[in-house]
């Protein structure tokens, strides 16, 4: 009998290569769930923000991306990603204004960009943002910006802008921003006429006024919105010139009317709405709806005045009722000159008012009006000038 042969001895457990390809497939998986969250999830999350402009703000869409860190990230992304996977990258700008300064770098960036729609996209984006006080940029660093040596530089305008934010030390910086606002560059003199109008400091009133008769449409539109932001009464006659069609530079600057109304109506208060109604609305104007109370806002007063001077009588009938109990120096002259009005009520009131303010520079326009053939006139005349004389006498001593 045969003893059978040996049998060879069974080959080894190669127990490595599945664990290869397990660890390969993990880490594909792995991998693969990285990029579409790291990629295609922002990729596709800026699309939207980019597509929510239309129909929204940037800064709305910047709270979706998930704040101005992770969407500053997000876009910084988008940014580099061929166009194939990231159209439409101009309008990044609209977006990266609203991530604050840290964004300012890939605006400078998209600004000397080759595409003439990314790189005006990303002017209009920096020169109309201003510093945030908490971005980290120091006064001198702000203020070296702003010199005029450094006028040729994207940064020039956001650091111009930016003179206001450094509390009452900012009113030191008026003279470098009216001289920016005389300079014949839009760009310049709107972001010279904004710090002026954050900073809200009187001494620059005279500037900005002299800046309001500009052509271009930028400069006279942001010079209004910095002028309401005074409550002078030197700046009301030039808001209500803007805010008419008539007496604007230009009707069709739209822009520069809304925003004088808007002006006007923050200097003026809810209580004198009805007051930029009968500017604009002069014809309509119902003269004799009066207020219980005196009027004491000055810009309120200055107002007033001008309508002494419109050419329909109802405003400045108007005028004369609302200024009735109003004890201000500054009306005598103006209610001087409606003495020599047309309309004989127009007249009367002015007479009338005149002589409650009991003013010594109103005796002779008044004695000019003991002449006038209306009864009603010459009797206001009367005691107005009577009131002047009581007025005189009990002044001394």
């Amino acid at each position: 009998m045969t003893e059978p042969a040996p049998s060879s001895p069974a080959p080894p457990l190669r127990t490595w290569r599945p664990m290869v390809l397990w660890s390969l497939g993990i880490l594909l998986a792995l991998g693969l769930v990285w990029f579409v969250a790291s990629v295609i999830v922002p990729c596709y999350q800026v699309r939207r923000a980019i597509g929510s402009l239309w129909g929204g703000s940037g800064r709305d869409a910047v709270r979706r991306l998930g704040g101005r860190e992770a969407a500053l990230a997000k876009l910084r992304l988008y940014r580099r990603l061929p166009e194939r996977m990231a159209p439409a990258k101009e309008y990044l700008a609209h977006l990266l204004v609203e991530c604050g300064d840290r964004a300012v770098p890939d605006l400078e960036v998209a600004l000397n960009s080759t595409d003439p729609s990314t790189a005006r996209q990303s002017h209009d984006a920096l020169y109309y943002t201003p510093m945030e006080p908490d971005a980290g940029w120091t006064r001198e660093e702000v203020v070296a910006l702003a010199s005029p040596e450094n006028r040729g530089m994207a940064l020039h305008h956001y650091a111009l802008r930016s003179l206001c934010r450094f509390g009452s030390s900012s009113a030191a910086h008026i003279p470098l921003l009216l001289e920016s606002l005389r300079v014949e560059a839009p760009m310049l003199a709107l972001s010279a006429a904004f710090a002026l109008g954050e900073i809200r400091d009187p001494e620059a009133i005279p500037g900005l006024l002299a800046a309001l008769g500009r052509k271009d449409l930028g400069p006279a539109w942001s010079v209004i919105e910095a002028l309401g932001k005074f409550d002078d009464p030197r700046v009301v006659r030039p808001l209500v010139k803007a805010m008419c069609p008539a007496q604007t530079i230009d009707p069709s600057y739209h822009y520069c009317m809304t925003s004088a109304e808007r002006s006007l109506r923050r200097i003026l208060g809810p209580d004198m709405e009805l007051l930029i109604e009968v500017v604009k609305a002069p014809r309509e104007a119902r003269p004799l709806r009066c207020r219980e109370q005196p009027v004491t806002n000055l810009c309120a007063i200055e107002m007033l005045l001008y309508l002494l001077e419109i050419r329909e009588t109802g405003p400045r009938l108007f005028a004369l009722c609302m200024l009735s109990g109003t004890r201000d120096p500054n009306m005598v002259l103006p209610l001087i000159g409606a003495l020599a009005d047309n309309d004989d009520l127009v007249r009367g009131y002015a007479a009338e008012i005149l002589g409650d303010l009991g003013d010594k520079r109103a005796e002779e326009p008044l004695q000019q009006l003991l002449d006038s053939p209306e009864d009603w006139v010459h009797k206001v005349a009367i005691e107005a000038l009577g009131k002047i004389h009581r007025a005189e006498t009990d002044a001394r001593p």
